[in-house]
C-alpha cells in the first residue's frame, strides 16, 4: 500500500491504457509522477479494453482508462474526456487539413481498419455505411505506428482518435479532418473495481494523466472550429473534475522535468470500445 512521505507518496500503482493514449498523454504524466512522487513505482500496461475488466476483477490492475462502455457487474466507470475521430490522410489535397469532411464525399477510399475483434471497427463501418461513404479496399491493421507509416507513404487513409493526432493537427504533417454531422467521437472513462479502492499511488497517477488527457483534448478542434498551429501537446492544464473525484486529496500537480520509475508496454493494438450510456455497477 502507498504511504505518504511528506507531501509525496510511496508505494506501487498498476494501471493500463489503450494505445490511443500512450502516444502523447503517457510520458508527461509519468514525468509528473516521477517529480511529485519519486518513491512511487508504476507498472503501466498498454492493452485493448476487452481484456481489462477481468484484470480489474482479479485485482491485477488498480485502474484503466478505456473507451466508454456499459460496465459489467463489479466495475465502476467515471467519464474523463471526449475526443473526435478524425480522417487521417497524406497531405495531398484530397481532404485539406482541419476542414470538415462530409461522409458522402468519401468515395471509393482505401481504408485501414482495426481487426473485427476491435470494437472500434464496427463503429467505423456502421458510421461510413449509414452516411453514404464507400470503401474500395480495406486493410486490417492493428498497429498504431504501422497505420501512421502507411498513411505517410501511400493513399491509404484511416479514422483515428483525435487525442493521438494532436501534433499532426498542429503541424499539418498529415491531413487530419473532423467529420461533419453526424459526428463520430470517442469518450474516455476511468474504470476500477467497484468494491476495491485504488491505492493512493494509482489515484495520484490517474489525476496526472487525466490532466494530460484534458489538455490535449482541448487542442483538437471540433467541426467548424479553427485549427491550432503551434501549441505544445504537453501543455499543463488544471485537473479534471473526474480526476478530483477519484483522488480529491492529491496535491496540485506541476508540469515536471523528471521521469517516473517504470514503464512496461505489452501490446500494440489500436482498440477502442463503443459509446453506449454509462452506468456504475454495484
Amino acid at each position: 500500500d502507498a504511504r505518504r512521505v511528506g507531501a509525496a507518496l510511496s508505494g506501487q500503482g498498476r494501471v493500463c491504457l489503450i494505445p490511443s493514449l500512450t502516444r502523447f498523454c503517457l510520458a508527461p504524466a509519468l514525468a509528473a509522477c516521477g517529480e511529485l512522487h519519486p518513491q512511487v513505482d508504476l507498472q503501466v500496461t498498454e492493452a485493448w479494453s476487452g481484456v481489462l475488466t477481468d484484470l480489474l476483477r482479479a485485482g491485477d490492475l488498480d485502474f484503466a482508462i478505456v473507451p466508454a462502455f456499459d460496465p459489467p457487474d463489479g466495475i465502476r466507470s467515471r467519464w474523463l474526456a471526449s475526443t473526435p475521430e478524425l480522417l487521417v490522410s497524406r497531405p495531398d489535397g484530397r481532404w485539406p487539413a482541419g476542414q470538415p469532411v462530409r461522409p458522402a464525399s468519401l468515395r471509393e477510399i482505401n481504408l485501414m481498419v482495426p481487426a473485427p475483434l476491435n470494437t472500434r471497427r464496427e463503429r467505423i463501418e456502421t458510421w461510413l455505411a449509414a452516411n453514404g461513404a464507400t470503401v474500395a479496399r480495406r486493410m486490417e491493421l492493428d498497429s498504431m505506428y504501422g497505420t501512421l507509416g502507411m498513411i505517410e507513404r501511400s493513399d491509404w487513409v484511416a479514422i483515428l482518435p483525435g487525442i493521438m493526432m494532436a501534433p499532426e493537427v498542429a503541424s499539418a504533417a498529415l491531413a487530419t479532418s473532423p467529420r461533419e454531422r453526424p459526428p463520430l467521437t470517442l469518450d474516455l472513462v476511468g474504470i476500477e473495481a467497484a468494491r476495491r479502492r485504488p491505492p493512493a499511488a494509482a489515484s495520484a497517477f490517474l489525476e496526472l494523466i487525466a490532466r494530460e488527457i484534458e489538455a490535449i483534448s482541448a487542442q483538437i478542434p471540433q467541426p467548424g472550429a479553427p485549427v491550432p498551429r503551434s501549441r505544445n501537446c504537453s501543455r499543463p492544464a488544471r485537473p479534471t473534475t473526474a480526476a478530483r473525484r477519484m483522488n480529491p486529496r492529491s496535491p496540485e500537480p506541476v508540469h515536471p522535468l523528471a521521469g517516473a520509475r517504470a514503464y512496461e508496454c505489452r501490446a500494440d493494438v489500436t482498440t477502442d470500445a463503443p459509446r453506449p450510456g454509462l452506468r456504475e455497477a454495484s
